[in-house]
């Protein structure tokens, strides 16, 4: 898994649905992120759910692995 990857999970974990990137909590740039603390109201628990409802939903995808179309 890289860190993209990761990032986007969280980004959709935390950010209301239809967030542009732009305006995500997780800001980047070339080489960086930045969580933009004044636009983020979480308590400590929540935002281990948060992320472990990410990593989960990332790991199921993984064990499903790719589609085949029968040819």
């Amino acid at each position: 898994m890289t860190p993209l990857i990761r990032v986007n999970s969280l980004r959709r974990a935390l950010d209301p649905e239809g967030t542009r990137p732009a305006e995500s909590v997780i800001r980047s740039g070339k080489g960086w992120y930045r969580l933009v603390v004044e636009a983020v109201r979480l308590d400590t628990a929540d935002l281990d759910e948060r992320g472990n409802e990410a990593l989960h939903r990332r790991c199921r995808s993984t064990v499903r692995g790719p589609r085949v179309v029968p040819g």
